[in-house]
């Protein structure tokens, strides 16, 4: 753990086996049944968003109400790619960009796009 990042608890609250295949940057809310714990969000709850998660590895298969223990990104000093937030959600409805990217702020987490061209200066 470090000022950022903790480590915690992170709970399918999914009504079913979850699979994420790109789970980097995927937002969380607190859980709704136990202390310092996270949940997936869903979409309509981007308001609700108090972290993300930094995982690499597809999240995969896990069971209805339990959990993986999980590194979330809590509050900044950080800046991530905005490009690399989901844009839909574990269910597959889509999420409101705007929203996570002014949840997110709230933490001090800032979310620019990046850059698609880099100019340079030559004489």
């Amino acid at each position: 753990e470090d000022y950022c990042r903790v480590a915690a608890r992170v709970y399918n609250r999914s009504n079913g086996a979850l699979t994420l295949a790109e789970p980097m940057c995927y937002p969380v809310k607190a859980d709704e049944s136990v202390a310092g714990a996270y949940q997936l969000l869903a979409d309509t709850e981007e308001a609700n968003c108090v972290g993300l998660l930094i995982r690499t590895k597809p999240y995969a298969a896990v069971a209805d109400n339990a959990f993986t223990v999980e590194r979330v990104l809590v509050r900044g000093p950080a800046i991530i790619d905005s490009t690399q937030l989901p844009t839909l959600d574990f269910a597959g409805a889509a999420f409101t960009t705007a929203a996570l990217v002014t949840a997110l702020k709230a933490l001090g987490i800032i979310a620019n796009a990046e850059p698609s061209l880099i100019a340079t200066q030559s004489e």
